[in-house]
């Protein structure tokens, strides 16, 4: 009797194990964080966004913790309500944070690079953080990097310019995610 009990403990023991072994990692999703008491929601899984290549983050880093004026940068063409979405997605998430986290009212404005001659400025004479957005129409590759002193972001398609904005913007919260990044 006790060899039976024994026989039947070990097949159950063994096929748990087997279930166990062959088992990949679960994957991880988070779409949301709260910080300070505000919910920032984000378009794409936290964790693949944070894939996303990034250089000069520390520099980056300092750019956002700084502006009383914010200016999203970008050039017309077919790729243009892509590239909107994007410039919204980070206006909204660096406006909140600046007014939630560090009490600071940011402006906003938007400047079309293609149109400069007939604009009364040019992009080098405007002040504040400059982020640029470059869309799939300019762009092979999707990273975030500074060039110029302007920040920027950039994806091939239409997901991974939205992962590249929250790539941007997750700068501000790893501190308080523990994340890492590429």
């Amino acid at each position: 009797m006790k060899a039976k009990i024994l026989l039947i403990a070990l097949i159950v023991a063994a096929v748990f194990i087997a279930g166990c072994v062959g088992q990949a990692p679960q994957p991880q999703f988070l779409y949301n964080l709260t910080k300070d008491g505000v919910l920032y929601e984000f378009n794409n899984n936290i964790y693949d966004s944070m894939n996303v290549p990034i250089s000069d983050k520390n520099m980056i880093y300092e750019k956002l913790m700084m502006p009383d004026q914010l200016w999203m940068l970008y050039t017309k063409g077919s790729d243009e309500a892509i590239v909107a979405v994007a410039a919204a997605d980070i206006t909204a998430k660096i406006q909140y944070y600046n007014s939630y986290s560090l009490s600071k009212i940011v402006r906003v404005g938007t400047y079309d690079l293609s149109n400069q001659s007939e604009q009364n400025v040019s992009a080098s004479d405007l002040t504040g953080t400059l982020i640029e957005l470059r869309g799939p129409d300019m762009v092979n590759e999707t990273a975030v990097f500074m060039s110029d002193g302007r920040i920027i972001v950039e994806g091939t398609n239409r997901t991974s310019l939205s992962m590249a904005a929250d790539r941007l913007t997750l700068v501000l919260f790893e501190d308080t995610l523990n994340l890492t990044s590429s």
